[in-house]
């Protein structure tokens, strides 16, 4: 049967739908219908698409000078184009935004914060990483010859410190290196143990068996005849030498039940996810670099203040 449109006609067009989507779920069910009917905004592309040079005498009116705004302005006016942003706020980039030194922030409630860090230090309040997966991003980063820097997500040797833990580790800032060396040696162990004594069978055939308890023996650390765990010098040196010529004093793995109870493996993981891999990139300078760059490459006005 035909449907009733919000407007009073029949037939729901794509936009009545997707409204009446987000009334109800919000934008995370709007977005999951735009996916759906094709105009999902998921992009993997290595670069924007070729939009031609069809935009003579018309004029496009940007609204938000965040980061979808001013490459949509940008590449409007590449491709001929008249355009104006219009932002409410007093600078560009939306979310994407550097705190230093003078900056001043007004919450909703009134509250006025101005930023005193000393010369050269910055905070990013938005996003202040960007995955290896933001193709689009990292296109416009080069095109501009915005400097990168690594930002590591993940550092083993930093510390891991559990308060609300229990045994005689709770409460100890104890090495990621050591937590991961140790836990993955007892896993290894164990599991070798199991392999060797025939528990698995059914799942290896003997040279199954041979290369499987190899990759334990390996992976974990174990000592070449007996599959034991009895430490690495990976793990990191019971006493960090400094400059020199001596290596620091060798360090013996924390008991595995002291480890278990520490809950210190809490934050262990084989793999990481795709938007928070350990090695990601960010901006020299701050996450506004892109957007300022943005600025000085744009033919288009921005009127800020809107």
């Amino acid at each position: 049967m035909p449907l009733l449109t919000p407007s009073g006609g029949f037939g729901l067009s794509r936009r009545d739908f997707l409204t009446e989507l987000s009334r109800v779920g919000g934008t995370a069910l709007m977005m999951a219908g735009m996916s759906a009917l094709g105009f999902g905004i998921e992009a993997r592309a290595a670069e924007p698409p070729k939009l031609g040079a069809g935009g003579a005498g018309k004029h496009v009116v940007v609204l938000g000078a965040g980061m979808a705004g001013l490459t949509s302005a940008y590449e409007l006016s590449n491709a001929g184009y008249e355009v104006t942003i219009l932002e409410a706020r007093d600078r560009v980039g939306g979310r994407s935004w550097t705190a230093r030194r003078g900056t001043v922030a007004q919450e909703l409630g009134g509250e006025r914060q101005v930023c005193d860090f000393d010369e050269g230090a910055y905070f990013n309040p938005g996003p202040w990483r960007i995955p290896y997966s933001h193709y689009g991003y990292l296109y416009y980063l080069r095109r501009f010859g915005v400097p990168v820097e690594l930002f590591n997500n993940d550092n083993d040797h930093s510390f891991i410190r559990v308060d609300k833990a229990s045994g005689p580790l709770a409460g100890q800032p104890l090495r990621k290196q050591a937590v991961t060396a140790d836990m993955m040696g007892y896993a290894a162990e164990m599991l070798a143990k199991q392999v060797r004594q025939g528990a698995l069978d059914a799942e290896f055939s003997p040279d199954d068996k041979a290369l499987f308890l190899e990759f334990l023996r390996t992976e974990g650390y174990l000592t070449a005849n007996d599959f034991k765990y009895i430490g690495t010098d990976g793990r990191g040196p019971a006493a960090y030498p400094g400059a020199g010529l001596e290596a620091g004093a060798p360090s013996q793995p924390y008991r595995l039940s002291d480890l278990l109870s520490s809950e210190t493996w809490r934050v262990l993981r084989s793999v990481t996810e795709l938007d928070q891999p350990r090695t990601m990139f960010q901006p020299t300078g701050g996450m506004d670099q892109l957007p300022l760059a943005f600025v000085r490459n744009l033919k288009a006005p921005i009127r800020l203040g809107c």
